[in-house]
């Protein structure tokens, strides 16, 4: 794994160990759409490789299920670098259905 993608999984890893501190049910509501991170993966982009999709899932299902956890992944397989041309629809559809709108 490359040096780019050890120090982004470094950051994503900070993100979770800081977002579980203060976890408890009552503050769960309110983290669930700000303390969230919405990661979304253009799927002919090289750089997503296995080894790094591998490790995203592994910090997204630590501690709580996939879908309490603060990273929700989505993947636009049509996408390259620019998501928001490339797959505009799609796009619009993670962001309604991450609550991003």
């Amino acid at each position: 794994m490359n040096l780019e993608s050890r120090i982004f999984l470094g950051m994503i890893r900070d993100v979770g160990k800081i977002h579980h501190l203060d976890y408890d049910k009552e503050s769960m509501e309110k983290e669930k759409k700000n303390g969230r991170i919405n990661l979304v993966m253009a799927g002919k982009n090289p750089s997503w490789t296995e080894d790094l999709k591998k490790e995203l899932e592994l910090i997204q299902s630590d501690l709580v299920s996939k879908e309490e956890s603060f990273l929700q992944m989505y993947k636009l397989p049509e996408a390259g670098h620019w998501v928001h041309v490339d797959d505009l629809e799609g796009l619009i559809q993670v962001i309604e259905k991450g609550g991003l709108h």
